[in-house]
């Protein structure tokens, strides 16, 4: 009887403990549901619309992988932008709804614009953060 109760306890720890392994989150997505990489700019210093463009280079055309955008921005502020794909091969609409998950260094420019408008009119950004480095679900620069 004595065996008996002690491999039912050792059946019972094994439960807790696997329960609690299979209950911890991965971080595979963020708070809000999303899955994808976000970019956090504090201080900006723009005002209304605002995208950023991520590229592997350091020039506006440098083969875009990702983009951002944001509206009603006041300067100053900190602001978090989800980042989503860019279909290269549709010229008409690059732009997607897919989350962007990349990871690695990247340039980022930053536009006072809509995606549209920086397609539309082949000007330079606003500013340009540099080379970024993207390995966290949230990155965070300074203005």
């Amino acid at each position: 009887m004595v065996n008996k109760n002690f491999l039912v306890g050792m059946l019972v720890i094994m439960l807790v403990f696997g329960l609690t392994v299979v209950g911890c989150d991965n971080d595979s997505t963020n708070n809000d549901g999303s899955s994808g990489k976000k970019l956090t700019i504090n201080g900006i210093a723009l005002t209304g619309n605002v995208t950023v463009i991520i590229n592997p280079e350091a020039t506006p055309n440098g083969g875009t992988v990702a983009y951002g955008t944001r509206s009603n921005i006041t300067s100053g502020s900190n602001i978090t932008i989800d980042l989503k794909q860019v279909n290269i091969s549709n010229q008409t609409n690059p732009f997607t709804n897919t989350s962007w998950d990349g990871n690695g260094s990247f340039y980022v420019l930053v536009y006072n614009r809509t995606p549209q408008q920086v397609m539309a009119e082949n000007t330079g950004p606003a500013k340009s953060l540099g080379l970024v480095l993207f390995s966290e679900k949230t990155t965070t620069c300074s203005w």
